[in-house]
């Protein structure tokens, strides 16, 4: 039995792992994993200097630029902002254009132009929070406060990338040199400061933005010359209504023209004196465009007259929920205030602050309720009076159709020299939509992969002493078996 015991010893001993014997054969084997760690090093550098020589003719140019007038990633009329508005078609349409480049056509430039949200202190402001996580381990911060550093910086990069560019123009797709493509880095933000201002107007408000689309007949002498001319005139007082709620715009007045006031006025004018008795002696009950537009007129009469209803009934909802409060409590039935409403520094007094300031929210919902139903019914009294107009018998008045053209034509100048004025000035108000960060530079791929080397670079060292390790093991395990 002892001698079964003593014969299985040796079996047990050539499982167990030998730690010095294994240092001694990888000490011994130090040239080998040397030689490995330098052959991956070498191909690992090899690699890298083809994969930059092959990439070395990618120049580029990069600018950056502030977005001044963009604001939480919005234009000035709250538009949604893209990076891709800088090199949409009709940006770069005028980028080649005003540089007059001969042979590069749109896709080309948009293939060549990179624009995307970026900071150049994005790069400084990583290190020093890569700095800031690395104190606060070397100080044992707990979990929670790494996580506060994290959110932190985060944010702070979040906030700073949506407030400036960067644009890029790799000038080697373009045949061009780097000159011709700092110029065209510094005219893309330019044209798209002169496209989305001058020609989309998205600096100026939401409200002014349809006198664009505003066209005024060229004559009435028809129904639906008639009937245009209507329409452009509500849609004109309309807009000169809100934009005479605005001190600054109220105040504007056109070269040797009216103000936003006046405009409303000469409006009302010529609708009494020209446009009602034409439209109420010419249109005749079979023409087609009036038919058409006295369908639209009821259809949007019954949308008004739904509208007054419904704030008609919240008013009489709130009116009887604030009966029912008011014989509840707030006063006695000999005029006295109960004592519950009186003001203390109790929980019944501050039950009494929160009150009034309910009540006081209450007063202004009704106050805005008031103002909307006025509202309605001064649009349900005007298309009340259109649909009459369609709908009445012609009487044989005056002819005044010439005088009336002469007097339409003077007022739709008005008009657009009004409309002009405000447009300028809310453009200049708002300035320019951007400012230049960095002025265009020349760089080439070398600074972009030089971190992209270090890794590979690390990774090389490493997979080379694991390789030329398991070499040395592999070659004096079977040295061993073999004797």
């Amino acid at each position: 039995m002892k001698d079964g015991i003593a014969n299985d010893q040796p079996s047990a001993m050539d499982d167990e792992i030998d730690l010095s014997h294994l240092a001694r054969t990888i000490w011994r084997g130090r040239g080998v994993i040397i030689a490995t760690v330098l052959a991956s090093v070498l191909l690992v550098s090899a690699y890298a200097i083809f994969d930059q020589y092959r990439k070395s003719s990618v120049k580029f140019v990069q600018s950056f630029v502030s977005l001044s007038g963009i604001v939480d990633q919005q234009y000035p009329n709250g538009s949604s902002f893209s990076p891709s508005d800088l090199v949409s078609e009709e940006v770069l349409s005028e980028v080649i254009t005003s540089l007059d480049l001969q042979g590069v056509s749109a896709d080309a430039l948009r293939r060549a132009v990179t624009v995307q949200f970026g900071h150049p202190d994005t790069n400084q402001i990583r290190m020093e929070w890569q700095a800031t996580i690395q104190a606060a381990v070397d100080q044992n911060a707990s979990a929670a406060e790494l996580t506060e550093i994290n959110t932190r910086y985060s944010d702070r990069l979040a906030r700073l990338n949506t407030t400036s560019v960067s644009i890029q123009v790799n000038f080697a797709l373009l045949n061009l040199d780097s000159g011709a493509a700092i110029i065209i880095a510094e005219a893309i933000p330019a044209a798209w400061q002169k496209v989305f201002v001058e020609v989309y107007s998205f600096t100026a408000p939401p409200e002014l933005i349809p006198v664009s689309g505003l066209s005024p007949p060229r004559d009435l002498s028809t129904t639906r010359s008639l009937l245009e001319a209507q329409q452009f005139l509500v849609a004109v007082k309309q807009i000169a209504t809100v934009a005479s709620d605005d001190p600054r715009l109220s105040s504007l007045r056109a070269k040797g023209g009216i103000n936003t006031a006046e405009l409303q006025f000469q409006i009302e004018r010529f609708n009494s004196f020209y446009l009602n008795p034409l439209l109420s002696g010419s249109v005749q009950s079979d023409d087609s465009f009036a038919a058409v537009r006295l369908q639209q007129l009821r259809r949007e009469r019954s949308r008004i007259a739904s509208l007054q209803d419904a704030t008609n009934a919240r008013i009489d909802q709130l009116a009887s929920l604030r009966g029912r409060g008011a014989s509840d409590s707030g006063f006695m039935p000999n005029g006295g205030e109960r004592n519950s409403t009186m003001l203390s520094l109790d929980n019944s007094g501050l039950a009494s602050v929160i009150d009034l300031a309910q009540q006081a929210q209450l007063n202004q919902y009704v106050i805005l309720l008031f103002e909307r139903t006025w509202e309605l019914t001064e649009q349900l009294a005007e298309v009340d009076f259109q649909i009459a107009q369609l709908t009445s018998e012609s009487y044989s008045g005056l002819d005044v159709t010439d005088e009336a053209e002469v007097a339409f034509a003077n007022l739709s100048q008005q008009i657009e020299a009004l409309f002009s004025r405000l447009m300028d000035e809310e453009i200049q108000g708002i300035g320019v939509l951007y400012a230049t960060q960095v002025p265009p530079q020349v760089y080439s791929n070398w600074e972009q992969t030089s971190q992209r080397f270090s890794l590979l670079f690390a990774l090389a060292i490493v997979l080379g002493v694991m390789l030329g390790s398991a070499t040395v093991l592999i070659r004096g395990s079977i040295a061993r078996s073999t004797q």
